[in-house]
């Protein structure tokens, strides 16, 4: 008798993992916690001052850094399993092109008086969408036994998104959403250790180029080390982006039992930033 495959990378009995729709609900509570603690970080920080812990560190922040890793290995989850790549980047670039005027406006502070684009930071569709396009890429060149050469196009598109359209997570997430997608055709074991080590270098990477930005602008302005190290400290929330490992190892390769249209989730990040700068506007902006 053949022994049933079970696609979670770890099973537990009685646990049959964690589906992709569950992951994607988690990727965006998530993401709305962190937006909203950004939108209205100022006056959180003055209600709920247990929020902020002592070395700067906020709270829901630090909840938001589950987001984007979860986000990243959905995309290249999806691009294993999508009968239609190009039509797959075709609603990423489109949802890119729709998401950045609330982006914006409720991240940047644009308005309808002075602009609503600003272009120093695309949205993360943008990242999303340079990330699955290096995927489709590595496929093409699969076809003719040219693979090697995608790692010439990941730095590329790398290149891009962090210097030319300064996209959401820059070139890390773009090579973190294609290292994922070359762990995702491994052996279970090895998934699980390629998804520990991409969490571990988004963690690295964006903890230390958050830091060093902001070490250079304060020693810039003030000279003074003990504000340096300050400033670094209330950058560590970057390394809770690790959290979401143990999530993806536990998923289970399903869609899951509960249905909600793939269109749902694309059109939740435009709406809900929308949502957060009507609220904004409504009661504070005066």
């Amino acid at each position: 008798m053949t022994k049933q495959r079970n696609d979670n990378y770890f099973s537990f009995p009685g646990f049959h993992g964690l589906s992709a729709t569950t992951l994607k609900l988690i990727a965006i509570v998530t993401m709305f916690i962190d937006h909203f603690a950004v939108v209205f970080e100022a006056r959180l920080d003055a209600a709920f001052p247990f929020l902020v812990m002592d070395d700067g560190l906020n709270v829901l922040r630090a909840v938001g850094r589950l987001a984007f890793p979860i986000f990243a290995f959905l995309i290249a989850e999806g691009a294993k399993k999508t009968h239609n790549i190009w039509l797959y980047l075709l609603r990423l670039g489109v949802f890119a092109a729709v998401s950045e005027v609330p982006f914006d406006l409720a991240l940047f502070g644009t308005s309808f008086k002075t602009g609503v684009i600003e272009f120093e930071h695309q949205n993360v569709f943008f990242t999303l969408f340079l990330g699955l396009l290096s995927i489709a890429l590595l496929q093409l060149l699969e076809k003719v036994r040219l693979a090697p050469l995608s790692f010439l196009f990941v730095l590329v598109f790398a290149y891009v998104a962090e210097e030319l359209l300064k996209t959401d997570y820059g070139a890390m997430g773009v090579i973190c959403i294609f290292l994922f997608y070359l762990f995702l055709q491994t052996n279970s074991k090895l998934k699980a250790v390629g998804i520990v080590g991409v969490c571990l270098l988004i963690t690295v990477i964006l903890s230390a180029s958050v830091m060093v930005e902001e070490l250079h602008y304060v020693s810039g302005r003030t000279g003074l080390m003990p504000e340096i190290f300050a400033t670094a400290r209330y950058n560590s929330y970057e390394i809770w982006s690790v959290a979401a490992a143990p999530l993806l190892i536990l998923y289970n390769g399903k869609k899951g039992s509960l249905k909600i249209n793939k269109f749902v989730f694309y059109a939740f990040y435009p709406a809900h930033l929308l949502l957060l700068w009507g609220v904004f506007v409504l009661f504070f902006a005066a």
